[in-house]
């Protein structure tokens, strides 16, 4: 379903397209604004502020919401990390404590991703985004363009050098088809 449709009947008034808005994009969110700030909690609490920031100013949205949604968390992380002037490690025990809070049949999974976003953490910050909004949240590359203020070309330059970068990581990592699209 288009989220920009059901952004604009919350314009129109519709509480419960709110909610819905917030319950496709609520772990998605999280989870990428996290890659910016390396605190699950820091990272709530921003998405909180995203969608506290739609609420307030009801912006009139020219593109797609989603590519809009991911720029405003984007800009709001680099915000948090500007004022904070530090960077945030996810350090051994909380990682230890995610992975002990899976259930046991998810674990490789966990451990998989955790591979997959060191792998990503290796290459320079604008490659790693371009991957995460194409290959991992599943964004066109127009609205991925959108995101990181780039050209699509500039994008699919982008996501070449990085494919070819991370694809012998990936596979030392056991890692296969991560990026097939």
């Amino acid at each position: 379903m288009d989220t920009t449709i059901i952004y604009n009947d919350y314009l129109s008034g519709d509480p419960k397209a709110l909610e819905k808005l917030m319950e496709i994009y609520g772990d998605k969110l999280t989870l990428y604004i996290n890659g910016y700030v390396k605190n699950l909690h820091d990272s709530e609490d921003l998405l909180i502020e995203v969608f506290a920031y739609i609420v307030d100013k009801r912006p009139k949205i020219k593109n797609s919401f989603e590519s809009y949604i991911y720029k405003a968390a984007r800009n709001h992380a680099l915000m948090f990390l500007r004022k904070a002037k530090r960077h945030i490690l996810l350090t051994d025990e909380e990682m230890d404590f995610c992975i002990e809070n899976t259930f046991e049949d998810d674990v490789w999974l966990v451990e998989r991703n955790k591979r997959l976003h060191d792998c990503l953490d290796s290459l320079p910050s604008a490659q790693k985004e371009a991957l995460y909004l194409v290959y991992i949240e599943g964004m066109s590359y127009k609205d991925t363009a959108v995101v990181l203020h780039k050209t699509v070309k500039q994008v699919d330059k982008l996501l070449q050098l990085g494919k070819k970068k991370i694809k012998p990581l990936l596979e030392k990592e056991g890692i296969k088809s991560a990026l097939d699209k």
